[in-house]
């Protein structure tokens, strides 16, 4: 991997990953329709299809975070904390793939039932599942390989381990089910049959291609893992530093958000489709009283999702002074959920002269931590002259990578003393 030596070239390093992400984005979503259309697979066979790859796709990636630390290629976090991180995430992967294909063996049951049937998948040995559906759908391990090229090849632009996306990728693989799954059934129930395979093929497309990144990028914990100061493309000035809500949050109310959503409305469609066929009668009137409650809770959990993806704390500086922006129920004056709605939908800001900074000042944080060995966080902070609740957080990190060259750039931006 190549040393950061200018804030210029790290900015170029983070708009290299982001144009990997979308060429990988555009090539899932354009091998995933290919295939669907090629396969003709419906919604049984495209969830086992991506139950495959989500297990193949995060064996491949953990196996390549092992061999880039064997081999000194990937030096970032803790020498023992990164070992550590993988073996939970090893753990983890198992357990999650375990779960999800119960859940699938018994909402996607699919022949053969003796290993994906509800009695089928739970008792027979998912190896034998794994390597039955390896082969069943071995053209979806394309989607692996490219996962695995492409995770890499980010890992080597930014210098974190190829691991670290794992867990975005688990998300959407998830949020792509659950969802995947009400539109298979509604364009079955709707239209036809083979509709629904071309609806599928075109959801999965736009569900890759979707820019997911917005939701996490420029997040404290990218700044923290892989140490991103959010330069403006191509600019100089201004040097920005955001604050989101944390990805794992994001992710986790988003899925909840489209669980409730696609229940919501399946059982809505299901019984409006039994209102035309049967007319009145007890079984879709239940349906419409079960589907409407948990529509309402799908509302509430996507203002929920919009206003923690939304909120931000956008610091600025330039030569001239030092803006902040923020946005979400944090800065809300009036903690009533009146108030807090209208934060969701509002911002405010507040703004100082850079004569009213006198110094950047590095701090260096221990981290006590219960489920890994204790670290250092790496602070960068312009002091205020006479009000601390101005002084800004510029920079942090688990790793003092760009401090030093942090430092020297804000120092002769706002001509303050360095300490």
């Amino acid at each position: 991997m190549k040393a950061v030596v200018s804030l210029e070239a790290l900015e170029r390093s983070w708009q290299r990953v982001d144009a990997l992400v979308a060429v990988r984005n555009w090539l899932h979503g354009a091998t995933l329709l290919l295939l669907v259309l090629q396969q003709h697979w419906g919604y049984r066979d495209l969830a086992w299809a991506l139950w495959t790859n989500l297990v193949w796709t995060s064996i491949a990636i953990l196996s390549a975070s092992i061999v880039l630390r064997l081999a000194g290629i990937d030096r970032s976090g803790h020498r023992i904390g990164v070992w550590i991180e993988l073996v939970i995430g090893a753990v983890g992967i198992v357990i999650g793939s375990g779960i999800l294909g119960l859940l699938l063996s018994v909402f996607a049951a699919h022949e053969p039932a003796r290993l994906l049937g509800p009695n089928g998948f739970i008792n027979a040995d998912t190896l034998a599942v794994l390597r039955h559906t390896t082969v069943r759908y071995a053209p979806i391990l394309a989607l692996a390989v490219i996962d695995l090229v492409f995770a890499v090849r980010m890992s080597t632009q930014v210098q974190v381990s190829p691991a670290s996306y794992l867990g975005g990728h688990v998300v959407k693989m998830i949020g792509a089910l659950v969802v995947g799954g009400v539109v298979g059934i509604a364009l079955a129930a709707l239209v036809s049959v083979r509709m629904a395979e071309v609806g599928l093929g075109v959801f999965f497309v736009l569900w890759f291609v979707f820019p997911w990144r917005v939701f996490t990028k420029d997040t404290v914990q990218d700044q923290r893992d892989e140490g991103r100061p959010a330069l403006y493309a191509g600019q100089r000035l201004p040097l920005s530093y955001t604050e989101r809500a944390g990805p794992a949050v994001v992710g986790i109310t988003l899925v909840l958000t489209l669980m409730f959503g696609s229940c919501g409305l399946g059982l809505l469609t299901i019984g409006l489709r039994q209102f035309g066929t049967h007319g009145l009668a007890l079984q879709p009137a239940i349906l419409m009283l079960i589907g409407l409650p948990v529509s309402g809770g799908f509302v509430v959990l996507a203002l929920l999702f919009f206003t923690l993806a939304a909120s931000v704390k956008r610091v600025t500086v330039t030569a001239e002074g030092v803006v902040v922006r923020e946005r979400g129920w944090v800065m809300a004056d009036d903690k009533t959920w009146r108030g807090r709605l209208a934060a969701t939908f509002r911002s405010s800001h507040w703004q100082a002269a850079s004569g009213d900074y006198t110094r950047i000042e590095q701090q260096l944080q221990p981290q006590l931590r219960s489920d890994g060995p204790d670290s250092n966080e790496h602070r960068l902070v312009l002091k205020h002259r006479s009000d601390a609740h101005k002084d800004v957080v510029i920079y942090r990190a688990f790793h003092g990578r760009h401090v030093d060259a942090l430092n020297t750039y804000y120092a002769d931006l706002l001509r303050v003393a360095e300490r």
